[in-house]
């Protein structure tokens, strides 16, 4: 399954062979939507669609990219968090399957962007959950468009640029003698196509503003039909040096009727979004110099994802790439196709095909002079388990607290905070205790951690997801968290 930012497939393996599931309405893709009506109902996919534009306050767009903190849409007694927006569509394109397949759906392969965080990871794993999922594994996009790709190919190093509605998402990988190697990632979890859409729309409300001197930012349904022209324009400038942007009675102004009427040059489209697509360059950089590779060691370059057919898109890789003409051509729903392949894998369909997916961040704790001591690296293949000795680093300290970051800063507190275990400890000199922490990355990438002391046989753990984060942070501003201490690397000399 690929549950999108915008839209989501879901597909399944018949004889050795990829078949995308059509919806009920016979579309390969299935709208990422829910929406809340004012008779208390609850709509998803294409009936939620058709209430964005005349209910956009209660039919939220990218409750993906909200997987993992504390929002949610309310109207009358339904609460929905993003959790439950994904579960409502997961549940939908589960019963899509069963009605394709004539029986059960239990278990699914979930596609996730590459830099998703661990709590955004836990969280769709539990939407799932309430979808009547068992998620068999989690699987990054680039990686998944790899396997659609075909590892069967002569050995060659591929630069995968997977441009989604919400997501960017960067791997290098390495293909050959049906392996999928991952050698490196990156991506930006905030950058996708609705944010070359919105600059039209920002575009299109100062233009309204300037000539009639009406204000469409706080008119939802203005800014729904804004939306849906800006995304029809992105396409059409794909093909097209100019499109036509014609709205008729957009608003209400103090003269009447207010009409749009624009014309917009894929010129002005790539000024307006330039910035944007300056983004897309680091990732690319990055997972170059991650992997100590060269742009002479890239073989192929694939781009996928819908926004990644803006022209501006192509030009800049082929800079980016010395002039290497990007891969363009069909896979078909590429991101379910590659997560149908690692399900084969994982229940024997598929033999001759071997995932090797890398983590895209770095896991560590804060030592006691607020240093990150890194337990896994970045781009570490995954499922991994690594364990390191810590110790006090005051006499007869009581507890040992543990403060677990996800991040590449060597200074903890600019990291991103995952969770604060605390262990309470026999008085002992410092440097006596052995406090062993063990980090467990697993086939999901979603993170384990255990605190033992190795004198007493104590010990506590914890799975990293939303609500550890949250305790942590409320933590870690408390007056509380200046008394605690946290630990020191065994090898430190007292």
């Amino acid at each position: 399954m690929d549950f999108g930012t915008t839209n989501s497939a879901v597909a399944v393996l018949e004889g050795g062979e990829v078949s995308l599931i059509p919806n009920a309405q016979g579309a390969h893709t299935t709208p990422s939507l829910v929406a809340l009506t004012a008779e208390g109902d609850v709509l998803v996919d294409t009936a939620a669609e058709r209430q964005a534009l005349t209910n956009p306050g209660y039919t939220p767009r990218a409750a993906k990219l909200k997987l993992g903190t504390g929002w949610r849409v309310t109207r009358g007694d339904i609460r929905l968090t993003a959790e439950d927006v994904a579960g409502l569509v997961l549940a939908r394109l589960r019963q899509d399957a069963e009605a394709y397949l004539g029986c059960p759906v239990t278990d699914a392969v979930l596609a996730v962007p590459a830099g998703f965080r661990r709590d955004q990871r836990a969280a769709l794993v539990r939407a799932a959950g309430q979808a009547g999922l068992n998620v068999l594994r989690l699987i990054n996009e680039p990686s998944a468009v790899a396997m659609a790709y075909g590892p069967h190919r002569d050995d060659c190093t591929v630069l995968i640029f997977d441009l989604g509605g919400g997501t960017l998402d960067v791997s290098l990988i390495g293909l050959g003698d049906g392996v999928v190697y991952v050698k490196a990632t990156a991506g930006d979890s905030r950058l996708g196509g609705d944010d070359w859409d919105l600059r039209i729309v920002e575009h299109l409300t100062e233009r309204v503003r300037r000539r009639h001197g009406v204000d469409l930012t706080g008119d939802f349904a203005a800014t729904q039909r804004l939306r849906e022209a800006a995304e029809a324009a992105k396409i059409e400038l794909s093909a097209a040096h100019t499109t036509p942007l014609r709205l008729p009675y957009l608003a209400i102004g103090p003269d009447g009727p207010v009409h749009l009427e624009e014309d917009l040059t894929r010129e002005e489209f790539e000024t307006l979004t330039r910035d944007l697509l300056e983004r897309c360059r680091t990732p690319v950089e990055r997972v170059l110099a991650d992997a100590e590779h060269t742009l002479a060691d890239i073989d192929r370059v694939v781009l996928t994802g819908g926004a990644a057919r803006m022209p501006a898109v192509g030009d800049l890789i082929r800079r980016l790439t010395d002039g290497r003409e990007p891969y363009r051509g069909p896979i078909p729903g590429a991101v379910a196709s590659g997560a149908v392949f690692q399900a084969g894998i994982l229940t024997g369909e598929v033999k001759d095909m071997t995932l090797l997916d890398a983590t895209p961040y770095s896991i560590g704790i804060e030592t006691n002079e607020g240093t990150t001591t890194k337990l896994i690296e970045r781009n570490t293949t995954f499922p991994t388990k690594r364990s390191e000795i810590f110790t006090t680093h005051t006499d007869h300290q009581p507890t040992a607290v543990l403060h677990v970051v996800e991040g590449e800063r060597e200074d903890a507190a600019r990291n991103r905070t995952l969770a604060v275990l605390e262990l309470a400890l026999p008085p002992a000199p410092r440097g006596v205790p052995q406090i062993e922490v063990t980090a467990d990355c697993d086939a999901n990438s979603i993170l384990h951690i255990t605190v033992r002391d190795l004198g007493t046989g104590n010990e506590t753990a914890v799975t990293i997801d939303q609500a550890t984060m949250e305790r942590a942070a409320a933590l870690l501003r408390s007056s509380r968290w200046a008394g605690l201490r946290g630990l020191a690397p065994a090898t430190q000399a007292f």
